[in-house]
């Protein structure tokens, strides 16, 4: 059972092109779908809190963003009853669904447009009811987990395939019982000590493993770490890599020694086993995978894909997203297995940092996302780089009565005299007693920053005090003195 911090969110105030904008920050256990559209509805200035306040509660969200639905879909003027009552349906069901948000989304991304679809790739999820707070929000959401269509191997094992689509894929080109075209000895298990068999299959596999190989995706980095550092709940698209079928088996049904994938596949024996290959007849299947040869070297590329792009991203996304984005526009973002706030800027694409361990670091408001690998910057809300901002430096904020402006004038002459004999020409810091401060009073003052307070103080004589009269002109000192 969800604590009570478990349902509030804390706020961070930032700055948003020329306004201020309080966001929402990810907690352990957050709910980052609805964070990630509540925030892209406070960026599109379609949602307001109030500033002042410290955190949100959860249940508060709900409400603000189902006040939004019922706000942006009033119904068209002279509507039938059909579409009025087809309307409020669907309204009611999206704001049943914002509980779903709460605890999570199943997303199912499809990798690669069906032949012949002009859709956005990037905007590519198996259609659920689940999806239609966004729809109805007018909210896309993307991704950029896409396999590039100009490679052919990808294009004929990915076309219009979704992960789960994917997944299936990979098993039945491992698969242990064989096709009904091996013949019905093939089902069979060999007797023990029997020769295996291997068809032709095993060559052309190899064949095109290497090929696929050489290519190379281009796309797929190896996992980065943090890629699994998600707090958000786990989908049907969650751990592509992690929860892939393992490595394949023999027909004998023990493990094969660390060899090719396409070897594997083609199930050749374990060590020690003969083997001996028959002719290769069409529709021939491998009788240690029960798959044909087309289903065994998709399921290589499948497997190839999944595991070398594990951090769910990829460049042809990046330039999916970059065509399809249009400028200033706020998106939801589906990434290792996590939702965000997305931004196109200057033709530059950012997420938004909401990180509950960044909420007492104002400059840090923006991630650029430009690499596949996590190798990336944080920035300022004026999308500068955060190494590039200087950190701020110690103020000379003294109170008034500890001031003393000769002595400030003689301490910074004195420094600027040591300075001189000094290697260092950086300034140094003093610890002192000021003139007139309060006993024990010390104030580390920096000597640059004095002598700019020295050199800008306008000092103002006290009024003499009452019955003082000034010394006659040409009056010597020594003159006053006997006088006195």
């Amino acid at each position: 059972m969800a604590s009570a911090e478990d349902k509030a969110y804390f706020l961070k105030s930032i700055d948003f092109l020329g306004r201020k904008v309080p966001i929402l920050l990810q907690n352990l256990n957050g709910p980052c779908p609805l964070l990630a559209i509540c925030n892209t509805l406070l960026l599109r200035n379609q949602l307001h809190i109030h500033q002042d306040l410290p955190s949100i509660e959860q249940a508060d969200l709900v409400n603000l963003v189902a006040s939004r639905l019922i706000e942006v879909n009033p119904g068209a003027e002279g509507e039938s009853q059909a579409m009025a009552l087809n309307r409020q349906k669907n309204l009611d069901d999206a704001i049943s669904l914002l509980s779903v948000l709460e605890r999570g989304l199943d997303v199912n991304v499809q990798f690669m447009n069906s032949p012949g679809s002009t859709a956005p790739p990037c905007t590519g999820f198996e259609y659920t009811k689940e999806f239609s707070p966004f729809d109805l929000l007018d909210m896309e959401l993307v991704h950029g987990w896409l396999a590039d269509p100009q490679d052919d191997h990808s294009r004929r094992a990915l076309a219009g395939v979704t992960y789960n689509k994917a997944v299936e894929k990979v098993i039945n080109s491992r698969g242990p019982v064989a096709g009904p075209e091996a013949g019905p000895e093939a089902a069979e298990p060999p007797a023990q000590g029997a020769p295996a068999q291997e068809t032709e299959l095993a060559p052309k596999a190899a064949e095109a493993a290497e090929a696929v190989s050489a290519q190379g995706d281009g796309d797929a980095p190896p996992r980065t770490s943090g890629a699994d550092e998600s707090t958000c709940k786990r989908g049907a698209a969650s751990g592509a890599a992690a929860e892939a079928p393992g490595p394949p088996t023999s027909a004998g049904g023990q493990g094969t020694e660390a060899g090719t994938e396409a070897a594997s596949a083609a199930g050749t024996a374990t060590a020690g086993e003969k083997t001996a290959k028959t002719s290769a007849v069409p529709g021939l299947k491998s009788r240690a995978t029960g798959a044909s040869e087309q289903e065994v070297l998709d399921g290589l590329v499948v497997d190839r894909f999944l595991t070398e792009t594990s951090g769910q991203l990829t460049y042809h996304g990046l330039v999916e997203l970059h065509a399809h984005l249009k400028d200033r526009q706020v998106a939801v973002f589906f990434r290792n297995n996590h939702f965000s706030t997305l931004f196109k800027y200057e033709g530059k694409l950012w997420t938004l940092v909401t990180d509950e361990g960044y909420r007492h670091e104002p400059a840090v408001v923006w991630e650029r996302l430009d690499e596949i690998d996590g190798d990336t910057e944080y920035y300022t809300s004026r999308f500068e780089p955060l190494s590039s901002v200087a950190p701020p430096g110690p103020s000379l904020d003294l109170p008034a009565n500890l001031v003393d402006p000769d002595y400030l004038l003689a301490l910074a002459m004195s420094n600027t005299d040591t300075d001189h004999h000094t290697a260092s020409p950086s300034p140094h810091v003093v610890a002192t007693a000021l003139p007139g401060a309060l006993p024990g009073a010390i104030a580390v003052v920096d000597s640059a920053q004095i002598i700019a307070a020295a050199q800008n103080v306008h000092v103002v004589a006290p009024p003499p005090p009452s019955g003082y009269a000034p010394p006659a002109a040409g009056a010597s000192a020594a003159g006053a003195s006997a006088a006195g």
